[in-house]
């Protein structure tokens, strides 16, 4: 039995053929690994999450990276966390593109800073609204005034 599955196995790696980006097959569905269709509602594995959760570690430490100088000079371990979990929730770009914020952070203007973060279309899609139970957006852009992270 143990020989028929590994060959089973071989047999539809080989057919399906591996895939390390997320595609459409030939019905649309959206598909990833060895023919792997991923349906809405359906089961991801606590270890698959985690290796996703670690690449997108990754992405984030390799973003930090690319703050240019000036701006990461002047943000403390509290405010580059901040912005880790701005990359982290919306990619570099997104995070980029707040340029009064972050014309606010290269002036150490902390106040504005805050203000920006919330003039955004992410304060609306992050938490539960001002004065919520748990609105990360509140919470964040507090960090970013004070510059201190909460224990």
């Amino acid at each position: 039995m143990k020989k028929a599955m590994e060959k089973l196995i071989q047999t539809l790696k080989q057919d399906e053929g591996y895939r390390d980006k997320i595609y459409k097959d030939t019905e649309g569905n959206l598909t990833c690994g060895w023919g792997h269709k991923l349906s809405e509602g359906g089961p991801v594995p606590e270890a698959a999450s985690e290796a996703f959760f670690k690449m997108d570690i990754a992405y984030v430490v390799s973003s930090m990276l690319r703050i240019p100088r000036e701006y990461k000079s002047k943000l403390n371990e509290a405010r580059a966390r901040v912005i880790a979990c701005m990359i982290f929730n919306m990619g570099y770009r997104r995070t980029w593109s707040f340029k009064k914020m972050w014309a606010a952070i290269y002036l150490s203007d902390w106040k504005l800073a805050k203000a920006e973060m919330f003039a955004s279309k992410w304060a609306f899609q992050v938490g539960d609204g001002p004065g919520g139970k748990d609105d990360r957006v509140e919470r964040l852009a507090e960090i970013m005034l004070t510059g201190v992270w909460p224990e």
